[in-house]
């Protein structure tokens, strides 16, 4: 008779100590561990056996299922209890995030060899509103969406709930990240940013692993906290008859943690994609709420260029910026942010190729670029360096930055974007 792994045996013991346990911080402590010997036992078997891995994958799902149950009712518990008795749940969360696994911040990708992965952690956020230039419509939306129901919450009871899943769409580089960022330290909440190449693993049951285990991680958060699922398409695509069962069972698996109804109150989803029509019906449902981030307008883009051209103290005139503002059509704040870089470059080319220079004579001792035939011209090898003078970026430099760099989003992208939109708005 085949011996049963010792990590079995301290998950039957970490369930048993958990259905007896009446104490909820105590029984959710103990659930930990046994996720804990669950994933030790995933990685010593490398999931090689399909049938051990199927066991262990039902195993974490009621486990996780118990862990989310037990976190809302200390939660909705934390919040009527006093002072002192919130200070003995710190202290336990304390105790039972030590016994969080391994696999709710890390994974092992390797194939069992015991190198981990990071798969994602929660940070302070350090975007605010104030770092956003533009969106005042997408961002006026979001602030009314999630602020009312912290300042009204009689507004709100169990058969109305505030949206906490976000989907942000729109042309790539339009500021989707940030705007994430900034609802979470309006919230007050901890931040997490993921992509897919962060919890996808080839073996069997790994990444369904480490979603199981994202979610653990938010729910030991006992705080209001963020989970930002960067290039949302790469992973929460349509499922069809082309889609594998790995596929399947990883949407299965997220569409289980997103459930708007079945979602810890302190807990917010957010998601950017860049095509919103490919995501898989039953995952876009979860998301209460969808909000097109679009191109910056002319107004915006002059802002844009204003802060972008002042980190390099240079101003242009009003005209001038109006002017580098229609070269800069269909341009992203990503795309105008590497013209204003292109610009420099091309601004700072005279200076890396002259030969010579000449000292101003207004008295400040610095040189400018000049002809080797120049009056005053002096080679290069003859100045101290530190004495040339910065030039500033002018509107002819952004021109032919413009048209080195061309933007991201054509006229007939942003057609079949607003075509989307209008779609949206009329259902």
């Amino acid at each position: 008779m085949a011996a049963v792994h010792p990590k079995l045996i301290e998950y039957k013991k970490s369930i048993e100590a958990f259905k007896t346990s009446e104490d909820r911080e105590e029984a959710l402590k103990h659930a930990y561990s046994a996720l804990a010997a669950l994933d030790a036992y995933s990685d010593a078997t490398a999931h090689k056996d399909d049938a051990a891995a199927e066991m262990v994958q039902n195993c974490r799902q009621a486990v996780l299922k118990q862990i989310q149950e037990n976190s809302r009712s200390i939660a909705t518990s934390g919040r009527s209890s006093s002072s002192s008795s919130s200070s003995s749940s710190q202290e336990m969360a304390a105790a039972s995030s030590s016994a969080i696994p391994k696999h709710a911040a890390s994974s092992t990708g390797d194939g069992g060899s015991g190198k981990e992965r990071q798969i994602g952690k929660f940070v302070d956020p350090v975007v605010s509103w104030d770092n956003i230039i533009g969106m005042r419509k997408v961002k006026n939306d979001l602030k009314q969406m999630l602020l009312q129901p912290v300042q009204m919450p009689q507004m709100y009871n169990n058969n109305y709930k505030p949206a906490h899943n976000v989907i942000l769409w729109g042309p790539p580089g339009t500021g989707k990240t940030v705007l994430a960022e900034a609802c979470a330290k309006m919230l007050d909440a901890r931040f997490m940013s993921v992509k897919a190449s962060d919890f996808i693993e080839k073996y069997v049951g790994s990444s369904e692993r480490n979603i199981a285990s994202l979610f653990a991680e938010a729910a030991a958060q006992r705080c209001r906290c963020m989970i930002f699922f960067d290039e949302f398409d790469s992973f929460a695509r349509r499922r069809d008859e082309g889609t594998t069962e790995h596929g399947m069972q990883l949407t299965n698996e997220l569409l289980r943690f997103i459930d708007p109804d079945k979602l810890s109150p302190n807990l917010y989803i957010f998601a950017a994609t860049n095509n919103f029509t490919i995501l898989d019906d039953a995952i876009s449902r979860r998301f209460q709420r969808k909000f097109f981030v679009g191109l910056p307008s002319v107004n915006d883009r002059k802002r844009l260029l204003e802060h972008f051209l002042g980190l390099d103290d240079t101003v242009l005139p009003v005209e001038k910026l109006e002017h580098a503002a229609e070269l800069t059509n269909y341009y992203s704040p990503s795309d105008i942010k590497n013209v204003v870089a292109a610009a420099r470059d091309i601004m700072l080319e005279r200076v890396c190729v002259s030969t010579h220079f000449t000292k101003l004579d207004d008295g400040s001792g610095k040189y400018v670029p000049c002809e080797a035939n120049h009056a005053t011209a002096e080679p290069v090898e003859r100045i101290d360096r530190r004495l040339i003078l910065k030039p500033s970026i002018k509107l002819s430099h952004i021109a032919k930055a413009a048209q080195k760099i061309p933007p991201t989003c054509t006229p007939m992208v942003e057609k079949q974007y607003l075509a989307i939109l209008q779609k949206l708005s009329s259902q």
